[in-house]
C-alpha cells in the first residue's frame, strides 16, 4: 500500500516547502493542536486539543489548489442520458450537465484539487516558549521528552490551510480513473475554479471509478453541500530541547552549510571561508576552507546545538581582499531542514558577494 500522506507532502513542498499534507482530511488538524508527527507517514497524532492562551489570525483566501503527479490528466465531457438529481442549492430536479474524469496512467500517482477558503496561523510563536512547562508535560505522556527536554517530532500545529471542498485521489493501480458528474457551476465551484465564495454551491451529483483508488472527497456525500471547512495542509513547530524549531520538516541530527561558486552567476574569485560557533559555551573554529572559482565547498557535521554561528568569507583580490560576514544566533531554528546554501558570485574586477539561496528544500 502506498504511503499517500508522504507522497502528498512531497508534492506540496515543491511550492510550499514548510507544509505537511493532510491526505485523509483529518479534522484533528487545527491551529494550536498539540501532538507529534509520525515521520514514517507524515501523519499528525493528537495529544492535546490546544495550547493554553494561544491566539490565531485568519487570512481569507479564494483560490484553486491543484497538484498532480506525472501521468495524471483531467478531462471534461458533456453528459447525456443520466437520471435527474436534486440540486442541493435550489431543491430543483436537474439533469447532470458534465463529467470531470481524472485518469491515472501510473500506479501511486496523485490528483489533489480544492477550493481554498482561508489560512489560519498562530499569532505569536513566543507562546511556545511561554508554555514550555505545559508542553513538556504533554510530551512526557507520549515518550517525547527526556531529562526535562522535548524531543524533535513533538510540537504544535502553527498554520493550517483550509478548503471549502475538493478531493485527494491516489491510484493503487495503473490506468485507474475517477469521475464526478454534476452541473458545470457546481463542479467548478467544488474545485475552486470559480472561487470558493459566491452564490454557487460546490457539489457533485454522482461519482464512479475504475480500478483501485484511495480517495478523500469533500463533501463526502453525493448531492450535499459542505457545511464545514476541511484542513488540507499544515505547518508544524517542534523542539530541540528548549529551542523552538519553526516550520519543522523532519528530524535534524546535524547542521550543514554549503558554499557554491558555480551558480548561474558564478565567481572568478578564490574565496576563503572561516566558520566558528559555540557549543555548550565553548567557541569552536573549523579549519579554513578554500573555494576556487567555479567550484564548491561545505562544512558538514556541525553540531545541532551549535549557537552564535558565524562565517567570514574572504574574496581574494589582486590589491585588496573583500570580506563579508554572515551569522545566525540559533541555526537549528533558522536553517530549514538543518541546511544552509550560500552562493558566491562576482567576476573580477567587479564586486563579489555572498547570497543566501532561496529555500528550495522539499525533503521530508
Amino acid at each position: 500500500m502506498s504511503d499517500w500522506n508522504n507522497r502528498f507532502t512531497h508534492l506540496i513542498r515543491q511550492s510550499r516547502p514548510n507544509l505537511w499534507g493532510n491526505w485523509a482530511l483529518a479534522p484533528t488538524i487545527q491551529p494550536g493542536a498539540v501532538g507529534f508527527v509520525d515521520t514514517s507517514t507524515g501523519a499528525f497524532k493528537l495529544v492535546e486539543e490546544t495550547v493554553p492562551s494561544l491566539a490565531v489570525k485568519e487570512k481569507l483566501v479564494s483560490s484553486s489548489w491543484k497538484l498532480s503527479s506525472e501521468g495524471v490528466s483531467r478531462q471534461q465531457a458533456d453528459v447525456k442520458g443520466e437520471a435527474s438529481v436534486i440540486d442541493p442549492h435550489s431543491g430543483l430536479s436537474l439533469k447532470p450537465e458534465v463529467e470531470f474524469v481524472w485518469r491515472f496512467q501510473n500506479k501511486d500517482s496523485i490528483a489533489s484539487e480544492f477550493a481554498i477558503a482561508k489560512e489560519v496561523a498562530v499569532t505569536d510563536l513566543g507562546i511556545l516558549n511561554d508554555q514550555y512547562t505545559w508542553l513538556l508535560a504533554a510530551a512526557e505522556k507520549v515518550g517525547f521528552a527526556q531529562n526535562g527536554k522535548i524531543a524533535q517530532g513533538f510540537g504544535v500545529i502553527t498554520e493550517v490551510v483550509y478548503a471549502k471542498s475538493g478531493l485527494n485521489i491516489g491510484a493503487n493501480d495503473k490506468d485507474a480513473s475517477y469521475t464526478l458528474g454534476g452541473t458545470v457551476k457546481g463542479l467548478h465551484a467544488l474545485l475552486g475554479e470559480k472561487g470558493p465564495g459566491g452564490s454557487v454551491r460546490a457539489s457533485y451529483s454522482y461519482s464512479r471509478e475504475t480500478h483501485s483508488l484511495d480517495k478523500h472527497v469533500w463533501p463526502a456525500t453525493e448531492g450535499e453541500v459542505a457545511s464545514e471547512l476541511i484542513p488540507v495542509a499544515f505547518a508544524f513547530s517542534s523542539f530541540e530541547g528548549r529551542t523552538v524549531l519553526p516550520a519543522w520538516r523532519g528530524r535534524v541530527n546535524g547542521l550543514s552549510l554549503f558554499l557554491d561558486s558555480k551558480a548561474s552567476k558564478g565567481t572568478t574569485y578564490i574565496t576563503k571561508a572561516k566558520l566558528s560557533y559555540s557549543v555548550n559555551g565553548k567557541r569552536v573554529n573549523e579549519p579554513v576552507t578554500t573555494i576556487s572559482g567555479g567550484l564548491s565547498g561545505s562544512f558538514a557535521n556541525i553540531p545541532v546545538n551549535a549557537q552564535e554561528l558565524e562565517i567570514e568569507l574572504v574574496f581574494k583580490g589582486v590589491f585588496k581582499d573583500v570580506r563579508q560576514t554572515l551569522s545566525w544566533a540559533v541555526p537549528v531554528a533558522q536553517w530549514p531542514a538543518g541546511v544552509m546554501h550560500i552562493d558566491l558570485t562576482g567576476t573580477w574586477p567587479g564586486q563579489p558577494k555572498a547570497t543566501i539561496r532561496e529555500d528550495l528544500n522539499t525533503g521530508i
